[in-house]
């Protein structure tokens, strides 16, 4: 809930902007509302969401104490359902915001109908797994549509959209080595069973990925839409041309 929170704060900012350019006709600045949306919020939760899973264990056991296996396994399931949580939460009030609350409510409903089909075999099946994976599944489904009747209004481009993803994941994988290794060279050191081992390993282990991908950030310049101006004076302080 903290992660989906931030993100929407973050992604959310340009939603009322999105209804005013639907208002003036201004089809070619909604496009770009919507790419820079999507933009904000893919650059924080992919970062944050496998930066949580690298440290999946350490976390768990701040808030909840040592995780057993299971436990371990669905924390980290629910983590990765963010990401459909996110993208839900922030293409539906998109698509309210040009108008088309009914389509909305159309993809919800659908989303419903499909996790109600899948939820028990995937429970039969998978237990305690169903239905966290049949809801992943049911929000990826009214994901799908409304981003496809997003771009059937706006004509947005999705090879944009498509390299902006491509370039996040690719600096979230340049931030997770750094990260994963560190994790399994300081098992060596300490354990994460306790609450305050898991805190020392949150403490350098989210320092470590927070300041690997926020230089590559910069340094590509993703950075400029999230900070604005801030960006290039933080470039001047690094020395990151």
């Amino acid at each position: 809930m903290i992660l989906i929170a931030v993100a929407l704060s973050i992604a959310g900012v340009g939603i009322p902007l999105l209804t005013e350019n639907m208002v003036k006709k201004d089809l070619k600045g909604a496009a770009k509302l919507i790419i820079n949306n999507l933009q904000l919020l893919l650059l924080f939760i992919v970062p944050a969401i496998v930066g949580s899973v690298i440290l999946a264990k350490p976390l768990y056991t701040v808030f909840y104490g040592a995780p057993d296996s299971q436990a371990y396994l669905l924390f980290v399931a629910s983590l990765i359902q963010v990401i459909f949580l996110a993208l839900y939460s922030v293409l539906a009030p998109m698509l309210q915001a040009i108008f088309e609350t009914r389509k909305a409510i159309n993809y919800f409903a659908i989303g419903v109908l499909v996790k109600a089909i899948l939820q028990l075999p995937l429970i039969i099946f998978l237990g305690a797994l169903g239905p966290v994976i049949s809801t992943a599944i049911g929000l990826g489904v009214p994901i799908a549509l409304m981003y496809n009747h997003l771009h059937t209004v706006t004509h947005f481009s999705r090879k944009t959209v498509f390299r902006k993803a491509l370039l996040i994941c690719i600096l979230t994988v340049l931030m997770a080595i750094p990260v994963a290794v560190f994790y399994w060279l300081f098992q060596f050191v300490l354990s994460p069973t306790s609450r305050m081992g898991s805190v020392i390993y949150l403490v350098i282990g989210g320092g470590l990925g927070i300041g690997v991908y926020g230089v590559l950030a910069l340094v590509t310049r993703m950075a400029d839409q999230l900070l604005g101006a801030r960006a290039a004076s933080l470039r001047a302080k690094l020395h990151i041309k």
